[in-house]
């Protein structure tokens, strides 16, 4: 706080007050589109489930209003087969999927950041992200995992989703920068951490004064320059070629630490912030179901170490995975529009910030009876696959997007997900002592406990 001085955090204050009191008024700049009070809309994210309901009830005609503190008024979309398709499958001319990120994160990331173009980053993650290059990872992935386990003692507790986390964020780093030494892994880790916005969401400070946040990650990114700076150093030293993410983006951007670092920051953002949560669901709910725990058990013994045949060969797996982000998720995607969109019987103007609401489909009942119950057999069909790329082309399913703007690392965080829960259900037995209490208000992707959530385990077998 220091670095920006009391005048400019009063100041501060004073308008991000204002503007907090404007945005709860509730009034609609267009009387004819209902618009939801921020608090409410906020106050209803407890559980997907809650805050489908609440949205649904809200938005009889599926379209409605929200204004956001330094973001500004938001379109919302709650799910229809018609709202899907013209979010989903409209192109960057018409609703643009980068610019309704850079309206959300504007006021939180560094301007270093901000100099990067999104398509760059997803054109080099799809070249790093091969189905080829992914299976040459795997073993380094699955080595990272049990070298995590390896430091367990026999018996004990853990606190699961920061222990998941500091296994997910190695095994990522891995993949795009190689093996690292554990100091260059826990300050990386330490950076990604800055970078989570859910963080800030929670904390009504950082909510006030956004530019606190940008200070933190500017902070975070100056001091991974230096440590970028070393690890490319040593490549060129010794002559060392890996082909994944860093040496493509040194090469793109010839040397320019900046860039080459924001890539690695949002690939290694993106690849951790979801999955180490979703694995973390994934083990509670396997201990919690004797039944999904035995199947489970039955295909992943049969799979063996050969986690190739993750990517084709376990329906039951996969199918536990994406009901876990159904579940789960609330992902509220973002588009800013680039010319009028006409959705049903609304028109949404130009350069509109429009949001669509994930958990009024998650939690539909037409798509799925009971939805709040954790049933992986529901996403099979009748031969005993998963057909999620056909739930996906449909619109019924968006645990990874969809249509146009489908998530370009989905392959490698199904991926991760599968490996590091496979590798702990398999060598752990494993319960949770009590349930797990669920935040006040859970932002935009998949949930966290409000408080830890505790695993007891034992060890059941080891790897050489």
């Amino acid at each position: 706080m220091d670095t920006l001085g009391l005048p400019t955090l009063v100041l501060s204050g004073v308008a991000a007050g204002a503007y907090a009191l404007y945005a709860l008024r509730g009034k609609s700049d267009a009387p004819s589109i209902p618009q939801i009070p921020m608090l409410q809309f906020f106050k209803s994210m407890r559980s997907s489930n809650e805050f489908s309901q609440f949205t649904t009830s809200a938005l009889p005609n599926g379209v409605g209003l929200v204004k956001v503190p330094f973001v500004g008024k938001a379109y919302l979309l709650r799910h229809s087969p018609e709202a899907a398709r013209v979010f989903h499958s409209s192109s960057e001319a018409t609703m643009s999927f980068l610019e309704g990120t850079r309206t959300f994160t504007r006021h939180f990331v560094p301007a270093s950041n901000l100099r990067l173009s999104n398509l760059e980053t997803i054109g080099l993650l799809a070249k790093t992200l091969s189905p080829d290059n992914l299976i040459r990872y795997m073993p380094d992935m699955a080595a990272v995992v049990r070298r995590h386990l390896d430091r367990l003692p026999e018996s004990g507790t853990i606190d699961t989703f920061p222990y998941i986390y500091d296994v997910v964020v190695e095994l990522v780093i891995t993949i795009f920068l190689g093996f690292q030494s554990p100091d260059v892994v826990a300050q990386i880790a330490d950076a990604i951490r800055v970078s989570d916005l859910e963080q800030y969401l929670r904390n009504p400070i950082y909510a006030l004064f956004p530019s606190l946040t940008k200070t933190r990650r500017t902070a975070a990114h100056e001091s991974l320059k230096a440590v970028l700076a070393k690890i490319i150093e040593e490549r060129r030293a010794k002559g060392i070629v890996r082909d994944d993410l860093l040496d493509r983006a040194v090469e793109k951007y010839q040397g320019d630490l900046d860039l080459v670092l924001s890539t690695l920051w949002i690939g290694i953002f993106a690849a951790t912030v979801n999955q180490f949560a979703s694995t973390a669901w994934m083990l509670y709910h396997a201990s919690s179901s004797p039944d999904v725990k035995a199947k489970l058990d039955e295909e992943i013994a049969a799979l063996g170490d050969d986690y190739t045949r993750f990517l084709e060969k376990a329906p039951y797996l996969e199918a536990t995975l994406r009901e876990t982000i159904r579940v789960h998720l609330f992902g509220m995607s973002a588009r800013r529009t680039m010319e009028d969109v006409q959705v049903g019987n609304v028109t949404i103007p130009a350069n509109s910030l429009v949001l669509f609401l994930t958990a009024t489909l998650h939690m539909n009942e037409e798509y799925y009876p009971q939805p709040t119950e954790f049933r992986p057999e529901r996403l099979l069909d009748e031969s005993g696959e998963c057909p999620h790329e056909a739930l996906a082309k449909e619109f019924k399913l968006l645990a990874f997007g969809a249509g146009k703007h489908p998530c370009t690392g989905m392959r490698l965080a199904s991926t991760i997900i599968k490996i590091v829960f496979s590798i702990l259900h398999t060598s752990l037995d494993y319960s949770f002592p009590e349930p797990p209490v669920m935040p006040r208000f859970a932002p935009f992707g998949v949930q966290r406990p409000a408080k830890p959530l505790l695993m007891n385990y034992k060890k059941v077998h080891t790897h050489a």
